[in-house]
């Protein structure tokens, strides 16, 4: 049986793609939406995560969401299952180390309150590791996780996966968005990786969600351009 979230989804993504709702039209707030579907505000969240994570909508806190315009490249892939990664090397064999650099707790931090949409009362749990490829430092990676989801990490859970670590505590991500963008060199990247003449690296942003709709991890990858590959398998 399908579930409520992803029925309400999917009405309004027929609704987008028949014309129905057209791009700039506004969708009832979430108090309506949960009068008219008889269901949760969680549920709806749910839902709304998911049209704007596949580009039907577009969300902004405290306005209502309004319907986006859609590409036909975008129409074509709408119904595809996307898996991506990110891979920092390729070559099997070859020394691999993580380096965690920093462990710590912030609270009343702009930047986070802005990524994870939370006020000054929430903690973050901000966790800085290097990657170490054959002895040269080709990545700097920043993730933050929200204290009341993720609300223990240690220097030993840091050092090996983390994700796998979360996955045995019973908390997974629902829904991954990325961004991947070109960035100038900055000071801490000549610092703390081994940049040569590069002008610029690799950023990768990711905001892991819960079910919930809720995001409980954001990060950030910076990656020297000769080891980023990143790769879509698209199945229809």
């Amino acid at each position: 049986m399908q579930s409520k979230y992803k029925a309400i989804y999917q009405k309004y993504v027929e609704m987008i793609e028949s014309g129905k709702l057209s791009p700039g039209d506004s969708l009832p707030s979430e108090g309506k939406m949960t009068e008219t579907f008889d269901t949760s505000r969680d549920t709806i969240r749910k839902a709304m995560t998911l049209l704007e994570q596949n580009n039907y909508i577009l969300k902004s806190r405290g306005k209502e969401s309004v319907v986006l315009e859609r590409f036909p490249e975008e129409k074509e892939s709408a119904n595809a299952k996307m898996f991506s990664y990110l891979e920092l090397y390729s070559q099997d064999g070859v020394e691999k180390e993580k380096l965690v650099e920093d462990i710590s707790i912030l609270v009343d931090n702009e930047k986070m309150m802005r990524e994870f949409q939370i006020d000054d009362t929430k903690e973050v749990y901000r966790v800085e590791r290097i990657e170490k490829i054959s002895g040269k430092r080709i990545a700097l990676r920043k993730d933050y996780y929200l204290k009341e989801i993720v609300p223990k990490l240690t220097a030993e859970i840091c050092k090996g996966s983390i994700q796998k670590y979360l996955k045995n505590e019973g908390i997974q991500s629902s829904i991954i968005k990325r961004k991947i963008s070109i960035s100038p060199i900055t000071r801490e990247d000549k610092i703390q990786l081994d940049i040569g003449e590069d002008k610029e690296v690799v950023l990768l942003q990711s905001y892991y969600y819960l079910e919930s709709g809720i995001i409980f991890h954001y990060s950030e990858t910076r990656c020297r351009l000769k080891n980023f590959q990143f790769i879509e398998y698209i199945q229809k």
